[in-house]
């Protein structure tokens, strides 16, 4: 059984993998099943397809009686509570219903973000590296932008560029239109860059630490006078970004004691207390419960609204990106072509199939004034 084994590999890396696949099958009588949202993939070589959505069975054939249209279909599309027949689906694709299901999606030019938004803080063009290809995308200050994909579409890797994690390789950066190259976290939080990671207990908080404690590592320097910690201006700092994210729980007892949502807020909370221009968000709402995501959503739009800071917001929940992010950009196999879809223009539906589709977008649809 492999669950996604490519995300992390290159190409030539990902033909050897396949390879082998094939080899153990026809070779030694293995079966093998492969779990991916790659089609080429699944195609080269699966003697069998199955697509699954929403915990049941839409699709089960043959790969010679089915095609990469009528698995994306089957896929994206809204069913009803039944499986759907294989030949049913390839004879709706053949009248067109693939083709046109994207003609109501509008796009909103860079000009009418910049009136609506302001200027734009980051903007990345060509940028490219760490199985990142050729990513093009702005965010304006005071708009959530949202960014969709499937599983290692290369998300989270442009976060993490941006976040100077991750090396930039080609292309270009530039915040509030200048040059920015940073070569580590530290120098772009002090660029003004916030960023919470999508694995909190990973690297997302020292958990032997308090809240307060966690909340204010990223600022120390700056209550710092005669080499000497201010704590007492620095507490107060802390205590009144917390008390604005109504954190539940002992602030001064380990964060690991804080519910998961509770957790998430005091990141918030360091966050706030970095006054960023650009906060990056992996996964803000991951594991909390729906409470505490309609407060993080609060907290999100306050920090847009009343702050102006720029955020982009990666999410693999469609429904968040649509009630949350003022537009969306989706990237496909590590790349973005930059172009954005008002949030009131695209649905659940029509994000999946943008994600899973192969040509540019840049098409589907008229652009909003």
């Amino acid at each position: 059984m492999l669950d996604e084994p490519t995300t992390a590999l290159e190409e030539q890396q990902v033909e050897h993998l396949l390879g082998i696949v094939r080899r153990l099958v026809d070779e030694q009588g293995i079966g093998v099943l492969l779990v991916d949202h790659k089609l080429d993939e699944v195609f080269a070589v699966a003697d069998h397809v199955i697509g699954l959505s929403g915990g049941r069975i839409v699709l089960d054939g043959s790969v010679e009686d089915v095609d990469r249209a009528a698995v994306i279909e089957a896929i994206v599309g809204d069913h009803g509570s039944g499986p759907v027949d294989t030949a049913a689906v390839a004879a709706i694709v053949g009248d067109g219903l693939g083709e046109t299901s994207l003609e109501s999606v509008e796009t909103v030019s860079e000009a009418a973000r910049a009136r609506e938004f302001g200027a734009p803080v980051l903007e990345a063009t060509g940028l490219s590296g760490n199985n990142l290809h050729g990513v093009d995308l702005t965010v304006h200050a005071g708009e959530i932008l949202g960014i969709y994909g499937l599983v290692g579409s290369g998300r989270t890797r442009f976060l993490r560029t941006v976040y100077g994690a991750f090396p930039l390789a080609e292309g270009s950066l530039k915040l509030l239109g200048k040059p920015f190259r940073p070569k580590s976290p530290a120098q772009a939080i002090k660029a003004g860059v916030a960023f919470l990671s999508e694995e909190r207990k990973f690297d997302g908080f020292v958990p032997q630490m308090s809240s307060i404690e966690n909340v204010v590592l990223p600022v120390l320097g700056k209550y710092i006078r005669g080499g000497v910690l201010r704590w007492r201006a620095l507490k107060g700092s802390a205590d009144d970004v917390l008390s604005q994210v109504s954190i539940r729980g002992q602030v001064s007892a380990p964060i690991t004691s804080l519910s998961g949502g509770n957790q998430q807020k005091a990141l918030f909370a360091r966050a706030t207390l970095q006054a960023p221009l650009l906060l990056l968000l992996d996964e803000p709402t991951k594991g909390v419960d729906i409470g505490a995501k309609r407060e993080i959503y609060g907290i999100i739009r306050t920090l847009a609204a009343e702050k102006n800071v720029a955020v982009i917001v990666v999410s693999s929940e469609e429904e968040e990106l649509t009630e949350l992010a003022d537009s969306i950009a989706v990237f496909r196999g590590g790349s973005c072509d930059g172009v954005v879809y008002p949030r009131s223009s695209v649905t659940a539906a029509q994000l999946r199939e943008l994600a899973w589709a192969d040509a540019s977008p840049a098409s589907a649809g008229p652009s909003a004034p």
